[in-house]
């Protein structure tokens, strides 16, 4: 319950201490939440993840939180400590609501506002970024992905585009996000505002940092790998940078591949019907096996959807017979065309089928075995 979750906050507020004796050590305690390690934490970024909790820049105040949520449910508990155990403040709630498009944000703004936390972003003045950082303008992707199960889609539709001008930075997520806008850090008050959170290790030419316009942190560290490349850092995510091209073609290769595999699923059998030739073409029959194994696979009870069941098991062969039948549906199809028969598109459908298992392989989603992922 949400009183549970309170009493939890209090003993990590506390020192560790139950009954007199030592459970938990304090320092151990004072760690949680404090990202140590990171590219971000070291470029001076405070935010991040440590030991179960996260440090959390939201709503004006920041604070160690972690959130929670499973079908129906949506949970979360955020501390905010003070040099006094006792005068530490925080909320813990349970909603029985997971719905998409509520907006849960606004009920932690209440109650950061209710506890006389919430105060405005420290007033910076502006300033132009360095001349040096429009380097790193472009587009973006999460290196490594939050999930190796979501690269692909982080790929196609997470990407990030940062822009940075004479006259100030943005940073966009996805293609329709609204612009954030960015400040650059003045690196006088940048140290002053880190040591009330936590201490950062900073190199004697500190990487380019920028705070968004509503956090009290930095929240964006500009940084290089090892080959020189542009690379950005935040306190939760790692970001690539990627050519217009690179995203552009991975796009043309999963939509194409959809194209064909719908073409294969019932263009293909219409096509070979007006022509006289068998319907049932093994392309075909593949397409249509995997459709009708997800079917099935997706109406078992959600808990049991990554067990290794039988399902899921036909899910996965019927899963490496597409790209072989599309092997061999490109093979037939061009001893049709040397035979002088016109089946250039179902050639073209076969080719685009092919290089998109060959792009699922890639990313680890094929063959569809969910027990596996």
């Amino acid at each position: 319950t949400a009183a549970d979750l309170l009493r939890l906050l209090r003993f990590i507020a506390s020192d560790g201490r139950i009954g007199g004796r030592s459970f938990i050590n304090a320092e151990l305690l004072r760690a949680m939440g404090r990202p140590a390690g990171t590219a971000a934490a070291r470029a001076g970024v405070a935010a991040g993840y440590g030991l179960g909790l996260f440090t959390r820049d939201r709503h004006g105040t920041v604070g160690l939180c972690h959130g929670g949520s499973t079908a129906g449910w949506r949970a979360m508990v955020c501390l905010f400590p003070a040099d006094r155990p006792e005068a530490a403040r925080g909320f813990a709630l349970a909603i029985n609501s997971d719905r998409e498009g509520a907006d849960h944000g606004a009920l932690d703004a209440r109650l950061v506002q209710h506890l006389g936390l919430q105060r405005p972003a420290p007033s910076i003045a502006a300033r132009p970024p360095r001349a040096d950082d429009a380097a790193w303008t472009g587009l973006y992707v999460a290196d490594p992905p939050r999930l190796d199960l979501m690269a692909l889609p982080e790929r196609l539709f997470g990407v990030w585009w940062l822009r940075i001008g004479a006259n100030g930075a943005t940073l966009r997520e996805g293609v329709l996000g609204p612009p954030r806008q960015l400040s650059a850090e003045e690196s006088a008050v940048l140290s002053t505002v880190l040591s009330t959170v936590q201490s950062a290790v900073l190199s004697a030419d500190p990487p380019a940092l920028y705070r968004q316009a509503d956090r009290q942190l930095p929240t964006l560290a500009l940084l290089r790998d090892a080959n020189g490349q542009p690379r950005l850092a935040s306190g939760m995510l790692g970001l690539r940078r990627i050519s217009l091209v690179e995203w552009a073609a991975t796009w043309a290769v999963v939509a194409a591949g959809a194209a064909g595999y719908l073409f294969t699923l019932v263009g293909l059998p219409w096509r070979c019907h007006v022509a006289g030739r068998r319907a049932a073409q093994p392309a075909a029959v593949a397409a249509w096996g995997l459709l009708a194994a997800g079917v099935v696979a997706a109406t078992r009870p959600w808990q049991q959807l990554a067990e290794p069941s039988t399902a899921n098991g036909a899910l996965a062969v019927l899963s490496l017979l597409l790209p072989a039948a599309a092997v061999w549906q490109l093979a037939r199809a061009g001893r049709h065309s040397r035979a002088g028969r016109a089946w250039r598109l179902e050639a073209a459908a076969a080719l685009a089928l092919l290089l998109l298992c060959i792009t699922l392989v890639v990313y680890g989603l094929l063959p569809v075995a969910p027990w596996r992922w």
